[in-house]
């Protein structure tokens, strides 16, 4: 089981200590001059990380006497018993002040000699429902960002993973000769690449996917913590991990989605509708909805009457569904020939192309069809049924694999658990665009917020055009600068070309073809951007991105920390 972000803090011992029980602290304490200090034994991985030229990276340090490693600046302010003495003058709450203060400087050290972008390595996951070549987004970025790959023509190629989850880890890659070393290993050596709340393991909070969908995703929901923690215990085979799964999805072309259930009047309406559906429901269950589809109605009792509808019709025996489902296909057929098909009805003929025979084509009926265009997104808690049904999205979520299935999947369904699980809500799909946090000549940046009850992720999208001057970073037309945020990032280039660095006090401004730019004083740090690259960013770094002058327009999204969810 993972764990994220366990708050540790450091604990200040003012009392004086025999020496013999101290810890030896040269040996023990994290060094922020290291580019890597791996725990694991030197057989199983290299005990060093290879480190990018960057201007930022130190010399590494690892291991050697006690008299070769730093001493920490706390030592003198009385971190250590026998060195913690007080002045006359200096109180025991001015000292702690102190303390806090060279500890924050500490940390703000640590991270400012990692390098502020490392290049990425991520995994691929071909299934069945994936864009085959090309055609998928999943193929184009993995081609476009690294050298080492081709796409297959015939080849589905359906996520791309960015993060540390077990199942499909991101690397880091360093240098020229593509050193590569898992991007888990390099954080639980650099926990304050991950922020003031680190995780012991390493691990992301969230994880970043980008999907490409040719055809429906199962019919499936993602279980809370607490369902999630129980899952993995009994069943680690099939539950890989006991962490819950809220996620957001982006669209980059036009999206299909099923998700959360329709109001109950339109649900009712279905059942007189599609009679096939009607044939799998009891008659009580069907009266009960009747009588609570109303807005007069309490929740809880909608609640209560979905609940029993759905799981009436997941419990109808397989020879009376497969009966009604040959039906359905026959009438709706007949319908199409004829020219009267609805928009519904075209998508359950397509479903029941892709998926002959399984009950999960009458999930429509129950589920809001949502068809988005580029830059739309919505929301799926815990617990909540849906479907993607095509085309290419971004994906942001906890850090978590788990998936219970129902319909439209040969793969193991748990019905079951879904019908225990579910949270019976019932409505329209919220839909958003964003919150446009900057929109002007030449730029754009939306924040994608999935709400202060999830605070693993956000999502940003920044598009640049053109450049914001020769020396490359700053506030042109052509160029964006981030915050600085107390957690880790993810950036990936979705299109064109250009450049990033780290924003720093020795940048100055300057007025090129009437902007104000800002500049680097020194050469050598910028890192170059290209559609398909995938960056990690460091906790607490801020980042001057720009688009190549003269090129297409540069479009990327960061992915971190909901801290607005943390309060």
């Amino acid at each position: 089981m993972m764990r994220y972000y366990t708050r540790r803090r450091p604990k200040l011992l003012l009392t004086p200590i025999p020496h013999h029980h101290l810890p030896s602290t040269a040996h023990s304490q994290y060094n922020p001059h290291a580019i890597c200090q791996l725990s694991s034994p030197p057989q199983s991985r290299p005990s060093t990380i290879p480190h990018t030229a960057s201007k930022r990276t130190a010399t590494p340090v690892v291991g050697g006497p006690p008299s070769s490693q730093p001493k920490s600046k706390l030592a003198s302010l009385g971190r250590i018993g026998e060195e913690a003495t007080l002045s006359p003058n200096k109180t025991e709450k001015g000292l702690r002040h102190e303390q806090k203060q060279e500890q924050q400087q500490e940390e703000e050290e640590s991270v400012r000699g990692l390098p502020p972008m490392l290049r990425l390595e991520c995994a691929i996951k071909t299934y069945a429902w994936g864009k085959t070549g090309l055609a998928s987004a999943v193929a184009q970025l993995k081609q476009e960002g690294e050298n080492n790959f081709r796409a297959d023509d015939k080849t589905r190629y359906a996520e791309l993973w960015m993060g540390t989850h077990p199942s499909g880890p991101s690397y880091v890659v360093f240098g020229e000769d593509d050193k590569k070393v898992h991007l888990k290993d390099y954080l639980k050596a650099h926990p304050r690449a991950l922020g003031s709340e680190p995780s012991a393991e390493g691990d992301l909070p969230f994880m970043f996917k980008v999907l490409s969908i040719s055809k429906a995703l199962s019919i499936q929901a993602h279980p809370d913590k607490r369902l999630a923690e129980q899952l993995h215990a009994s069943r680690p085979q099939v539950y890989k991990d006991g962490n819950h799964k809220p996620e957001m999805a982006i669209s980059l072309t036009d999206f299909e989605a099923l998700c959360g259930f329709r109001p109950l009047k339109e649900l009712a309406a279905h059942l007189v509708m599609y009679p096939e559906l009607g044939a799998l429901v009891g008659m009580e269950e069907q009266a009960l909805l009747e009588k609570v589809a109303g807005e007069e109605a309490e929740e809880e009792e909608q609640r209560k009457a979905l609940k029993a509808v759905f799981s009436s019709y997941m419990h109808a025996s397989e020879e009376r569904t497969t009966e009604q489902v040959a039906a359905l296909a026959a009438r709706l057929k007949v319908k199409e020939e004829k020219g009267g098909a609805s928009d519904l009805d075209r998508l359950i003929l397509r479903l029941l192309g892709h998926f002959p025979g399984d009950c999960g084509v009458f999930g429509p009926m129950f589920l809001n069809y949502v068809r988005l265009g580029p830059g739309k997104a919505f929301v799926m808690e815990a617990n909540e049924p849906h479907a993607y049904l095509s085309g290419d999205i971004l994906e942001c979520m906890a850090c978590s694999d788990n998936v219970v299935r129902v319909g439209l999947t040969p793969k193991y369904r748990d019905v079951p658990t879904l019908l225990g699980m579910l949270s019976y809500a019932s409505g329209p799909m919220t839909v958003t665009e964003g919150e446009v946090l900057r929109e002007e000549a030449g730029k754009e940046h939306r924040r994608f917020n999935p709400g202060d009850g999830i605070p693993e992720f956000e999502v940003e999208t920044i598009k640049l055009e053109g450049g914001g001057g020769a020396g490359g970073g700053g506030e042109g037309g052509g160029s964006f600068t981030g915050e600085k945020w107390d957690g880790p990032s993810l950036l990936l280039v979705l299109e064109g070309e250009g450049v990033g660095e780290e924003f720093t006090e020795g940048m100055e401004k300057k007025v090129e073809d009437g902007k104000e730019v800002l500049m680097s004083k020194e050469k050598g740090d910028k890192v170059s951007l290209r559609k398909g690259q995938v960056f990690f960013v460091p906790a607490n770094t801020s980042l001057v991105l720009t688009g190549k002058e003269g090129g297409a327009p540069l479009r990327l999204t960061i992915a971190h920390s909901n801290l607005r969810g943390r309060r």
